[in-house]
C-alpha cells in the first residue's frame, strides 16, 4: 500500500520542504518560531470574528486569549476552549487559526484561544496555570462577551491536549 496524505497535511509539508533550513527541533526556540508562524501566515477567513481579551491571572501577569466567532452569530453562543499545542514552546493565534476557524464554522460555538506564555520563557506549571485562569475568566463572564457557559468543551492538540 503507498503512503497517502490527504492533500491539506500534503500541502504543510511541501511548504515546509520547499522552505528549506535545518528541521524545527533543532533551532533556538525564537529561530523555531518564526520558522511555523512563515508557514502558517495566511489572510484570516472573514467568516468567523477574532476578538482580543487580556485574562488576568492570580500567579503571573494578564494571558492573552483570542476569543473566535461566527461573524453571523446571534444570541449567546456555546463555548469551547482550545488549548494549542507545541511543545509548551512554539504555536499561537497565527499558527491555529485555520484550525480554530474550522471549529468554529462546523460547530457554530465559539472559541477561547488561551495563548499561554511558552518555555522557556515561563517554566511549568504557569501555562497551566494561564490556561485555567482563561477557564475561570470565560465560565465567570461569558454573558460580557455573548457567552453561554452552562455547558462548555475543551479541546487542544498535543501539549494542549494535555
Amino acid at each position: 500500500m503507498a503512503p497517502y496524505l490527504d492533500p491539506v497535511n500534503q500541502a504543510f509539508v511541501d511548504a515546509g520542504a520547499k522552505a528549506g533550513g535545518p528541521p524545527l527541533q533543532t533551532l533556538r526556540p525564537d529561530e523555531a518560531r518564526a520558522v511555523l508562524e512563515g508557514l502558517q501566515q495566511h489572510e484570516p477567513s472573514r467568516d468567523v470574528l477574532r476578538e482580543n481579551i487580556d485574562v488576568p491571572v492570580r500567579t503571573s501577569g494578564p494571558v492573552k486569549t483570542v476569543l473566535f466567532k461566527p461573524a453571523n452569530a446571534s444570541g449567546p453562543l456555546p463555548l469551547a476552549f482550545y488549548f494549542h499545542g507545541g511543545g509548551w514552546i512554539l504555536g499561537s493565534p497565527n499558527t491555529h487559526d485555520s484550525l480554530v476557524s474550522d471549529l468554529v464554522r462546523e460547530t457554530g460555538c465559539a472559541v477561547a484561544f488561551p495563548y499561554y506564555t511558552p518555555a522557556p520563557e515561563a517554566q511549568f506549571p504557569q501555562q497551566f496555570d494561564e490556561a485555567y485562569a482563561a477557564v475561570e475568566y470565560y465560565v465567570q463572564n461569558g454573558d460580557k462577551h455573548g457567552l453561554r457557559t452552562d455547558k462548555i468543551a475543551l479541546a487542544g492538540d498535543s501539549a494542549g491536549g494535555s
